[in-house]
């Protein structure tokens, strides 16, 4: 039996191993990256629906503005009635410290 050549191979083999764990470590940083920075798309999307939602009831069914206002939980910001959204950092490690996130994203919109 020749003994070796099987240090060579058995470095390779730890070699490829640890190359193949590493890609895969990259691609779940990765992805948690990419889901934690595109948050404010969904935001942004609600928002829009809301402000044209909120347009058609104004223009078309001439509501109060009372009523909108309790409808899309408009806050009121300088003493104008805003659309507000947040959102926030929800990892159990922060809530356990009891912080209840950091802000992510948010956007204001007043009409």
């Amino acid at each position: 039996m020749n003994r070796k050549g099987s240090i060579p191979i058995v470095l390779l083999v730890i070699g490829v191993f640890a190359i193949c764990c590493f890609a895969l470590l990259t691609f779940l940083m990765a992805d948690f990256k990419a889901t934690t920075s595109f948050v404010g798309i969904s935001i942004m999307k609600n928002l829009t629906q809301n402000i044209e939602e909120y347009d058609s009831y104004k223009n078309i069914q001439n509501i109060s503005e009372e009523r909108l206002a309790s409808m899309f939980n408009l806050k009121e910001i300088k003493g104008q009635d805003c659309f507000y959204y947040e959102e926030l950092d929800k990892k159990a490690f922060s809530r356990l410290q009891g912080d209840y996130g950091n802000v992510l994203f948010s956007v204001q919109y007043c009409p």
